[in-house]
């Protein structure tokens, strides 16, 4: 196993990166813009894309990278990655009236392999002011308790998987059991 992380400028990559570790050891982070060809994934067992300020579409091959591992290669995208892969699941962006930094959340799980063996509901950390919406039901996960906002989504028969929360936060239980699930899929 090999994991590439794809660090978009977040001050949470490293974070990340060191959760990842304690579940396996061969974990390599790479900036956005430095990968230039994104056969590079094929050497990667697992992607994942980090959390990042801006858009999505502002980021350099974003959605190159999601449409590379479509179908391939198992993809998790947290937070600014996620809503990426919302989007390119025929999601739509929305602008939170309130912004979520540092905010713990209740969320209810509907499905979603990555949540196997957690309980129906966890405290989840969020660092977002950006949410997917319009997104077919049949992708979403997770949701906010209180809002309703989607929280996780995925697509196992084409690995897309994706968190708006933070795992890696000190606010979110069950980090290292959700990033464990993601690495078990193949």
């Amino acid at each position: 196993m090999k994991i590439l992380l794809i660090d978009f400028y977040d001050s949470f990559t490293f974070n990340l990166k060191h959760y990842l570790e304690t579940i396996h050891p061969n974990v390599v982070v790479i900036r956005h813009d430095e990968l230039d060809d994104v056969n590079f994934l094929s050497g990667f067992s697992h992607v994942i894309l980090s959390p990042g300020p801006g858009m999505p579409e502002d980021k350099i091959n974003m959605f190159d990278f999601i449409k590379y591992c479509d179908g391939k290669t198992p993809l998790l995208g947290i937070c600014l990655g996620m809503q990426a892969i919302g989007q390119y699941l025929g999601g739509e962006l929305k602008n939170m009236k309130d912004v979520r930094h540092g905010v713990s959340e209740n969320i209810v799980i509907t499905s979603g392999v990555l949540f196997n063996g957690l309980p129906e509901n966890i405290t989840i950390g969020l660092y977002h002011s950006w949410a997917i919406d319009k997104i077919e039901l049949k992708y979403v996960n997770a949701t906010v308790v209180t809002s309703g906002t989607v929280m996780a989504i995925s697509d196992p028969k084409r690995k897309l998987f994706g968190f708006q929360f933070h795992p890696e936060s000190v606010l979110s239980e069950y980090g290292k059991e959700l990033l464990a699930n993601f690495l078990n899929q193949e």
